[in-house]
């Protein structure tokens, strides 16, 4: 049952995903984006099971030491864990990584959307335009999503700063 789900959780993101889609389309041919695309959806598997894994850990961690203090929800014990138990230098490490898994995934994104912007909106109002214009317009929407989505994640935090994240 859960590979079912898992399989038509992941045809949404393959079909209809600006990044995703934008990856396809720089492959050389169809027959390496269909490579990219099993490729991706085999090495999908071990990083489900290994999410799965770090979670169940935790859990068996904190049921094993009754003693230590635990979060108020359950969706803050990795960070928790991170802060609490790691030390300092690993503890820093895995934040940055976390942050750099984070900013790869929020590029794509931001990218996507600019390029359909520029795609859908820009060149259907400017006929004539060169490829450095359309390029200047792609990096101001995004440096425009980015200060949007920065500025958005500032009003829904209760306190902004680097410390409450």
């Amino acid at each position: 049952m859960l590979i079912i789900g898992f399989f038509f959780i992941n045809l949404v993101s393959y079909t209809t995903d600006q990044t995703v889609i934008q990856r396809y389309l720089t492959t050389k041919d169809e027959k390496a984006a269909a490579r990219s695309i099993w490729l991706n959806g085999l090495m999908s598997i071990p990083t489900a099971i290994l999410f799965m894994t770090l979670g169940t850990s935790l859990w068996v961690f904190y049921e094993v030491h009754p003693e230590l203090p635990t979060p108020e929800s359950a969706d803050q014990i990795v960070p928790w864990f991170i802060v609490r138990e790691l030390r300092v230098g690993v503890a820093g490490l895995v934040i940055a990584g976390i942050f750099a898994a984070a900013m790869s995934s929020l590029d794509s994104s931001m990218n996507a959307i600019a390029s359909a912007s520029v795609n859908d909106f820009w060149l259907r109002l400017r006929k004539e335009t060169t490829p450095h214009q359309e390029l200047q317009v792609a990096r101001m929407l995004t440096l425009g999503i980015g200060v949007l989505g920065t500025g958005w994640g500032c009003l829904a935090l209760p306190r902004c700063s680097i410390t409450s994240i």
